[in-house]
């Protein structure tokens, strides 16, 4: 049996995490008033800090010297 193209495409871009990131603390650390525990897992929602405004200015305009 044998998937539709359009199935196929998104099984192959599915492979590629690019929409987020996570690091494995290795001990405890304290950023600002957050605790963050030895061995806990934090992410980052990639697509949203690269999409907002207080970081990269007019985020959905085209800006090739960026």
């Amino acid at each position: 049996m044998s998937l539709p193209a359009s199935k196929k495409h998104f099984l192959a871009q599915a492979q590629y995490p690019a929409t987020s990131h996570a690091i494995d603390l290795y001990g405890s650390s304290n950023i600002d008033d957050l605790h963050f525990p030895a061995r806990a897992v934090v992410g980052f929602p990639m697509y949203a800090l690269h999409n907002h405004p207080a970081y990269f200015p007019s985020p959905f305009t085209f800006d090739p010297a960026r």
